[in-house]
């Protein structure tokens, strides 16, 4: 039987910080390893080969005055729509800035993995593509900053793909990539154009980038996706994965990635206990979709995790834009491999409703 560390066992972010750090491999790649696409050629596709794509960057900083946030930014663009966002969270005080506009991407943005917006662009930084510049203007706060891939590549599912619902999805992750730049905050006692620019402590600091592409077949369902970072004394691992439910057409998913950061067996696990709180919850009064708050997640023969929301309205909604999501910062605590556990990272829910 499992038991779970007490409450008080929870990651504190308002006394004690978050401990981010990045991964240095110099080469994110085995070829040994027969996976179905070259992750940075992934990177380029156009419509005809990826008629659902969409990138996401999670990125958790320190700045050079200790201070720490959540910064997530993603393009999106499927049959439904397009669209791009992104959102600042900042750890001490929950304060958060966000935003998700409609668009319209053409074959040469994908091709060239240039998606440029007014105060926005998200775009490949090397001959691989796999390195990445980001920008996002908030208004009140503007992020800066440079991604290099200096961690493994995570393919889901082992190959790089997955049956989501009944079609075939293709996606993988650079998991904890070391990441600079700055976080410019508008001055309260200056003019309205004055800043302050904050450093980012590169070597306190990680990034998650998620790639995914092909076809999402949730017509009527929740998708809920996780990338968690596990922290204790004598394991440096990363689990990612997703828990489906479609309603119609019928079927659940429940699986996981397990796998050490610098290396590259990955192990695909079942997830044996998924149980979202029905009691604490968020409703949004932008959408009025109600949210879970906190998860029970299960991972089989491995060990069973708690995890929570550090924030009610973690909503990512935008006028025009198909749907709305959760992208949401978490932390954890649990039992994995025998040991007890605590960590961070970040959820995503998806409710698709017919009507």
């Amino acid at each position: 039987m499992l038991l779970f560390p007490t409450v008080a066992m929870l990651p504190v972010a308002l006394s004690l910080g978050y401990t981010f750090t990045p991964d240095y491999v110099e080469q994110v790649t085995d070829p040994r390893i027969p996976v179905l696409y070259d992750a940075g050629a992934s990177q380029t596709l156009p419509y005809s080969e990826a008629p659902v794509s969409g990138s996401s960057m999670y990125s958790f900083a320190t700045t050079s005055t200790g201070k720490q946030y959540f910064l997530a930014m993603t393009v999106f663009a499927s049959a439904a729509g397009a669209g791009y966002g992104a959102n600042i969270l900042d750890l001490d005080t929950l304060e958060r800035h966000s935003f998700t506009n409609a668009t319209a991407f053409t074959n040469q943005e994908h091709e060239a993995f240039d998606f440029a917006r007014p105060g926005y662009r998200f775009t490949a930084n090397a001959l691989d593509n796999l390195g990445m510049v980001l920008f996002s203007d908030f208004g009140e706060v503007v992020i800066n900053i440079t991604v290099w891939p200096t961690s493994r590549v995570l393919y889901y599912g082992g190959t790089g793909a997955f049956t989501y619902v009944n079609e075939t999805l293709r996606s993988w992750a650079l998991p904890a990539c070391r990441m600079s730049g700055t976080i410019s905050f508008l001055s309260p006692t200056s003019s309205s154009s004055a800043t302050k620019s904050i450093a980012i402590n590169a070597e306190k600091s990680v990034t998650w980038y998620d790639r995914l592409w092909g076809r999402l077949g949730l017509r009527n369902g929740t998708s809920f996706f996780f990338a968690l970072y596990l922290s204790s004394a004598s394991s440096d691992l990363v689990i990612s994965g997703y828990c489906i439910d479609s309603v119609d057409p019928p079927a659940t998913t429940r699986f996981s990635n397990v796998r050490l950061r610098s290396e590259t067996t990955v192990a695909i696990t079942p997830i044996d206990i998924f149980e979202p709180s029905t009691s604490d919850v968020w409703t949004s009064p932008r959408t009025g979709r109600t949210y879970p708050q906190k998860w029970t997640l299960g991972v089989q023969g491995r060990g069973m995790l708690r995890i929570r929301s550090v924030r009610g309205d973690q909503e990512d909604y935008g006028e025009g834009v198909a749907g709305a999501a959760y992208s949401g910062f978490v932390d954890f605590a649990g039992v994995f491999d025998g040991r007890a556990v605590t960590g961070f990272g970040v959820v995503g829910l998806r409710a698709v409703i017919p009507g």
